[in-house]
């Protein structure tokens, strides 16, 4: 269901909205992304 949730939130934004909002924002979301999949991978190393 979340992997819906996201489709559905990407499939509404608009290349032009990203790039209005700088630069900042999109390096941002680039480091919570590596920081999400390398605690996730972490996650499942350890549980594993």
């Amino acid at each position: 269901m979340l992997a819906c949730a996201m489709l559905a939130i990407g499939l509404h934004t608009r290349i032009g909205d990203l790039l209005r909002a700088g630069r900042k924002p999109l390096a941002l979301a680039g480091v919570l992304f590596v920081f999400l999949m390398c605690a996730g991978a972490s996650l499942c190393y350890v549980m594993a």
